[in-house]
């Protein structure tokens, strides 16, 4: 279930496998690092076309500058050479094969360009009372996810963790602090697109007293926060006052918080972000042998790409008989689900039917719907697919459904029933049954009718 995928450098060529299954949304095009999208539906019969689509459009048969057609049916997307992303190559990519039994769609995946953004925010300089606390802050926007480490006078900071916290938020929390943790922070960030540096800020330690000192505040509360699924979070609570208050944490509905939460200092930290950390944290601070305390509260909202929970099942049936197709999924938010028939949008008539939730019909099952069958999810952060094959079984010797069945009012109490005889073996028949129903009642006839 994992839905961001960073490569790493085996050889010289990424490569990312595009099926109607689980897979990540996202894919990472690394400076200098080719990336190989694989197509690879599952089909049992050799696929004899394979067209490639960007954002849902057909990508030109010919390629492009950083698009290369591999004799496999595979794309390789080319990175730049002059440290410049490729024009263009970001975007949603599908694939679509097709084989003499009919034709498959992929799931779609999103090609982000490696990137880094300026710095939103940069650390402030401080003053603060010996023996409290310190706090720097940066944030910046990259792909993938930057790695963001701390300097103190151009040196790398304490590796002692009791006092020095380091966020994976881009934030520093000191302390306990001393004289001695005077000087210029600065945080330092780095990914595969570039590495960047941010303003110094000055700590200054103060000896003198506040006003105030005996009242309990959250100097850094939590804050309402979204992150996808498979990524880091963290729920920070900074609290002062003498003596020093005791922080502790709760979800608002009650739950237990889960046990791969880990408490670091007084802040919660999520090494890998699933949807049932999903929920809003209140961190509250007691003053110690009172009842006097402070709490705060935020929401983490974790999004995820959908994911097929009930793919629907390959079934072989009689002609005339009725498929049933059920596809059930998740996701946050919830999916949109769609058909496709051999690649094609499904549209509702008279024998084909799509219900919700994710259950799709077929009354009077003729040769030409024979075929696979796919229901795709997409609820804008993603989507996924599942595929079933549809074999329609003629028996020998036994006549098709009648054709081009007419029923035309005759008068006040009847109508005329016409029809033509059936494709396949109408030699055989030697009589017909109508059934209709009364539009009052509720009884059922049968009278037989001559060929």
């Amino acid at each position: 279930m994992t839905h961001f995928f960073f490569p790493t450098r085996t050889e010289t060529i990424v490569s990312v496998e595009l099926s109607c299954g689980g897979g990540p949304s996202h894919v990472v095009l690394e400076p200098g690092l080719p990336l190989l999208l694989d197509c690879n539906l599952g089909a049992t019969e050799a696929p004899f076309n394979v067209t490639w689509l960007q954002d849902g459009q057909p990508l030109p048969l010919e390629g492009g500058d950083f698009v290369q057609y591999l004799d496999n049916g595979s794309l390789l997307l080319q990175p730049s050479q002059d440290g410049k992303p490729p024009p263009g190559v970001e975007g949603a990519y599908s694939c679509v094969t097709a084989s003499a039994l009919g034709a498959l769609t992929s799931r779609t995946v999103n090609v982000l360009v490696a990137s880094l953004s300026r710095f939103h925010h940069e650390p402030s300089p401080q003053t603060v009372l010996i023996g409290g606390a310190a706090r720097f802050e940066c944030q910046i926007e990259g792909v993938p996810t930057p790695t963001i480490t701390w300097e103190k006078d151009r040196m790398a900071v304490p590796e002692e963790t009791s006092r020095f916290i380091s966020l994976p938020n881009g934030v520093l929390q000191i302390l306990r602090v001393t004289k001695k943790d005077e000087g210029a922070y600065r945080c330092v960030v780095s990914n595969s697109a570039r590495k960047d540096v941010s303003l110094e800020a000055k700590l200054t330690v103060s000896t003198e007293p506040t006003a105030n000192p005996n009242r309990v505040v959250i100097v850094a509360p939590p804050r309402n926060t979204t992150v996808m699924l498979g990524r880091p979070a963290v729920m920070e609570c900074m609290a002062e006052g003498q003596p020093k208050p005791l922080v502790s944490w709760s979800r608002q509905d009650g739950k237990p918080i889960s046990t791969d939460v880990v408490v670091l200092a007084t802040n919660l930290v999520i090494r890998d972000t699933r949807s049932h950390h999903a929920g809003v944290y209140v961190c509250r601070a007691n003053k110690p042998k009172t009842r006097e305390f402070i709490t705060a509260a935020a929401e983490l909202h974790v999004p995820a790409p959908p994911l097929i929970v009930q793919p629907p099942e390959t079934a072989s049936l009689s002609r005339g008989n009725t498929a049933r197709f059920v596809c059930n999924s998740t996701g946050e938010p919830s999916p949109v689900l769609h058909w496709l028939k051999d690649g094609q949008p499904i549209k509702s008539f008279r024998r084909v039917k799509s219900q919700s939730p994710g259950i799709l019909l077929i009354n009077q099952l003729a040769l030409e719907d024979a075929g696979y069958y796919q229901c795709i999810a997409d609820n804008g952060l993603g989507t996924a697919c599942a595929t079933a094959k549809l074999t329609v079984i003629v028996r020998e010797g036994l006549p098709s459904a009648p054709q081009h069945v007419t029923a035309t009012p005759y008068s006040s109490t009847s109508a005329l029933l016409a029809w033509e005889k059936p494709e396949h073996n109408s030699d055989q028949i030697i009589g017909y049954s109508v059934h209709y129903q009364r539009a009052t009642g509720r009884s059922l006839s049968a009278k037989p009718a001559l060929p």
